[in-house]
């Protein structure tokens, strides 16, 4: 019997609601959607994420990351299905989910906000992106400062945004802003 086999035996008896059991069967389903890819079954796809999602949504009162793994089936959706509406669908309700989950000095919707807010801007729907990343960014610069590094990653996307929606002055502005973070963050590393 291999390792992967005795550990979700052992998860499965300890308590099939618990964390190691669902993170384990949560793997099982991730596997088959690769095993589904990596078999060129392309017709499949669609068909093993959707069977991902069902267990996801039968057992999602058990999860205390859902809200992630509903934006890693987008993605899935999205790069192996090529399923945009979908994996919109997914991202809006991970963070309706993660909303009312998150404490008030949580960042459980930056996940959510940020693929949607990648998925938005790849769609070409610059507007919608640019109210989700200014939300994302007033969010992270609150809970962990203004010259947070992960700040700056934002303030990237944000300017791909202005860019794309036109307004070249603003995205500069917004890249010169990140890059100036990410030059002082490396130079407090280098100290």
């Amino acid at each position: 019997m291999n390792t992967r086999r005795i550990l979700g035996f052992v998860a499965q008896v300890l308590s099939p609601s618990s964390k190691l059991a669902l993170d384990f069967t949560w793997g099982k389903m991730l596997r088959n959607v690769d095993s589904t890819v990596k078999h060129q079954t392309y017709d499949h796809i669609e068909e093993a994420l959707d069977q991902a999602m069902e267990w996801l949504e039968q057992t999602k009162q058990c999860h205390p990351d859902y809200p992630d793994k509903l934006c890693t089936l987008a993605g899935l959706y999205q790069s192996m299905a090529g399923d945009n509406t979908v994996a919109e669908e997914l991202l809006r309700k991970a963070l309706v989910v993660a909303e009312t989950r998150d404490s008030p000095a949580g960042l459980q919707i930056a996940v959510p906000l940020n693929s949607l807010g990648l998925l938005l801007l790849q769609q070409r729907r610059g507007e919608e992106a640019e109210v989700v990343f200014q939300r994302l960014l007033k969010l992270v610069e609150d809970r962990l400062g203004e010259e947070h590094i992960e700040v700056a990653t934002i303030l990237e996307n944000l300017a791909a945004v202005q860019r794309q929606t036109g307004h070249t002055d603003e995205a500069s502005k917004t890249r010169a802003r990140a890059t100036e973070i990410r030059r002082r963050a490396r130079d407090e590393d280098s100290r």
